[in-house]
């Protein structure tokens, strides 16, 4: 896995970290 690939994910599991946080509030 390429450098911009683990950046892609990790944006990805940012987001949904954040959208998580956005509906259980």
């Amino acid at each position: 896995m390429d450098a911009n690939s683990q950046r892609e994910q990790n944006g990805i599991k940012q987001a949904a970290k954040t959208e998580m946080i956005t509906f259980s509030s």
